[in-house]
């Protein structure tokens, strides 16, 4: 609090006025820096137990890690960072039995030296610019309250790779943009560059608009990868970093502005946290996430929950009960409230009751079918053409995916084709349907699907409709043909 009144006292004596998200480069002091840092440490905080990883380390490296793996998923090197990482928390946690280890610091230190020569990479972008900057600049940050500093020199060549190699925020949007700017953030405070610090607060926080390209539409859905509905997956990524980075600046002249608390939860509130029954999430919003093992459970964003109840505190209450049902304390009807949102933009419709949940997810020509990408999903192509779920306790779908057959989802009108085709595209493909609607009176309403696809064989079309009431869903389906 005293060096923030001590920034104002100057900027007033200056005659300068900086709204919250302006504050100039040059006012931000070294102490201001360390606070941050501070906060970072707090948030990943652990204890971890070493001695596995311990037993495989040999001079800087480890010898179970395949270095030069280029894969596109759980690429393997990143494992070795990982590790590193554990050793760095065990270095500085009083209470772990490697606490100020002399022989343990020097592994860390060869480890990082031998990390920057080898300087693996993967063919997946997303490990090169977010995932291996994130655990770097995490560590060091942590590595600083160590007995023993890096040294400079090791120090400054990794942080000089993660700018040159870790990808620029304002080329990306959405969840990318924010998680970039992520180490970007953990970068400045480390090399206490105000000018960069700054550009990544102001990025971080920029897609915290409406807006008709990736990122929150208008209809408070969310889109990622063009116009496709990513609710979950990229929805949680973008919840993730923003409440993560607003924790660190809260209190702050970097201080995330009401306007965009506000836009943050309502999206949290009425779109994201609905589509969650209990600790689990529809299916159908996940996007190509679906075919991950345990994906559906997000007892884990309670955290982003938790954090709105300091960020937005006028809705506390509602985040407390959000907190309670992902924790699994309260029953998965206990605090909500009856609902029906159709989402013109995103092509979906929420209906929410105390004792059930029920959607339904559609694609039409200004929509894109729910991707598949780096090996996975590649089963879904009927994802999105009028899926539906219905749950009471949120479980009922629970790790079933691997062993379904997925002609057969719930909702949809499908042939029963041996060989179930892949969209022409893996990333974005935009549906064949023209009409896709409805209607709300927030409480109860109607949807309806022109569904036609002459895609690979698929040669079907179809005319849907559901009706949405107090305790029923009626749905309806004429005009049905499948041509062979």
């Amino acid at each position: 609090v005293y060096i923030m009144n001590k920034v104002r006292k100057l900027l007033l004596v200056c005659g300068c006025f900086l709204g919250s998200m302006s504050l100039s480069a040059e006012v931000t002091s070294g102490s201001d820096f360390e606070i941050l840092m501070q906060k970072i440490r707090q948030d990943f905080s652990k204890n971890p137990s070493i001695d596995e990883a311990l037993s495989f380390y040999r001079e800087g490296a480890f010898t179970d890690v395949d270095y030069g793996s280029i894969q596109r998923t759980d690429w393997p090197p990143l494992v070795h960072l990982q590790r590193v990482s554990d050793f760095v928390f065990a270095y500085t946690n009083p209470e772990n039995p490697y606490y100020a280890d002399d022989r343990l610091f020097d592994k860390i230190q060869a480890g990082l030296e031998f990390w920057h020569e080898r300087n693996p990479w993967c063919h997946n972008w997303w490990y090169n610019q977010i995932a291996e900057p994130q655990c770097l600049g995490i560590l060091l940050i942590q590595m600083r309250s160590g007995a023993k500093k890096l040294p400079e020199e090791l120090e400054r060549k990794l942080l000089e790779r993660m700018k040159t190699d870790g990808g620029d925020p304002a080329k990306w949007t959405g969840a990318n943009r924010t998680d970039i700017a992520l180490h970007w953030i953990y970068r400045s405070c480390l090399s206490e560059d105000s000018t960069d610090l700054k550009k990544a607060i102001e990025n971080a926080y920029s897609p915290l608009v409406y807006t008709t390209q990736e990122g929150f539409q208008h209809d408070n859905s969310y889109f990622q990868h063009g116009p496709q509905l990513y609710i979950g997956g990229y929805g949680d990524e973008i919840l993730k970093g923003i409440t993560q980075i607003a924790m660190y600046t809260k209190g702050t002249d970097y201080e995330l502005p009401e306007g965009k608390v506000a836009l943050l939860g309502k999206f949290m509130r009425e779109t994201y946290y609905p589509t969650i029954r209990g600790r689990f999430m529809l299916f159908d919003v996940l996007g190509r996430g679906v075919s991950r093992p345990g994906v559906t459970d997000k007892s884990s964003t309670a955290l982003f929950a938790r954090r709105m109840m300091e960020l937005d505190p006028a809705h506390a209450d509602e985040y407390r009960e959000i907190v309670g049902r992902l924790e699994g304390r309260l029953s998965a009807n206990v605090g909500i409230t009856p609902f029906h949102t159709h989402y013109p933009v995103g092509d979906y419709t929420l209906h929410v009751r105390p004792s059930y949940t029920f959607d339904v997810r559609m694609v039409s020509t200004r929509t894109m079918r729910c991707e598949y990408g780096n090996g996975e999903n590649l089963r879904t192509y009927f994802l999105s053409d009028g899926c539906t779920n219905i749950v009471r306790e949120g479980d009922e779908y629970q790790e079933i995916f691997p062993v379904w057959d997925w002609r057969r989802i719930p909702g949809v009108t499908a042939p029963q084709l041996k060989e179930i085709p892949m969209a022409k595209s893996d990333w974005q493909t935009k549906g064949t349907s023209e009409f896709a609607g409805g209607v709300s009176d927030s409480l109860y309403g109607a949807t309806a699907y022109a569904y036609e696809d002459n895609y690979a064989g698929v040669l079907t079309r179809a005319h849907k409709a559901w009706f949405f009431y107090e305790n029923e869903v009626v749905c309806l389906g004429g005009r049905d043909h499948i041509r062979c």
